[in-house]
């Protein structure tokens, strides 16, 4: 990892941070990026991440569509079905990365 940064505890307070997280099912992948606020680390953040991107799905806590692609493009439609999203997007996570920081005063002005 050739770009280090501030990982400070106090900072991160307000401080979001940026998540890069991406699914997979069998070589299909589906990469989203989302912002995680408030006091929390470790996989706490991750849960936040999760949650973010379940209720900015069509489809709300059930039934949502992903589609993912693989590296000729081909897409695989995926269905949620009769799992919770949340429980669904944790089953195919296979990378998550926090890869930066977002100030939320500057966000907010």
């Amino acid at each position: 990892m050739s770009d280090v940064f501030n990982a400070d505890p106090n900072q991160q307070r307000v401080d979001g941070k940026l998540f890069r997280l991406t699914f997979g099912c069998w070589q299909y992948r589906w990469t989203v990026e989302t912002t995680v606020f408030g006091n929390c680390s470790g996989f706490d953040n991750l849960s936040c991440a999760i949650g973010n991107i379940a209720e900015d799905l069509p489809g709300g806590g059930w039934g949502a569509r992903v589609v993912m692609t693989d590296a000729a493009g081909d897409e695989l439609e995926c269905d949620t079905e009769d799992d919770d999203v949340e429980e669904w997007l944790n089953k195919h996570l296979i990378s998550a990365e926090i890869i930066g920081f977002v100030d939320r005063r500057k966000e907010a002005a």
